[in-house]
């Protein structure tokens, strides 16, 4: 498996979900408000932005689901396939 090249959680999320940052810091990782998304709604923003701050989060679940399917030899199932496949979608460049 690849190492994730991101930017390190955790990530938060601001007062109004609109913009992702890294710890307490001031580091942008994504705003979700831009003017020029195709968005129906705030609602759909705020989903998005929540989605988006738990990413690193997400991605070391994966990873330990992953391995604990390998430890079971049950790595060759949909499920571990899935989280395969995901995890290096998610690290590769």
């Amino acid at each position: 498996m690849s190492e994730f090249k991101g930017t390190p959680g955790p990530w938060t999320l601001s007062q109004y979900n609109t913009y992702i940052y890294q710890g307490d810091d001031v580091l942008v990782i994504c705003d979700t408000f831009a003017e020029h998304q195709q968005v129906p709604d705030q609602y759909e923003r705020e989903a998005n932005s929540k989605l988006i701050s738990c990413a690193p989060d997400l991605l070391e679940a994966c990873k330990e689901a992953l391995k604990e399917l390998q430890f079971h030899n049950w790595q060759n199932t949909k499920t571990g396939m899935l989280l395969d496949r995901v995890i290096k979608e998610a690290t590769s460049l």
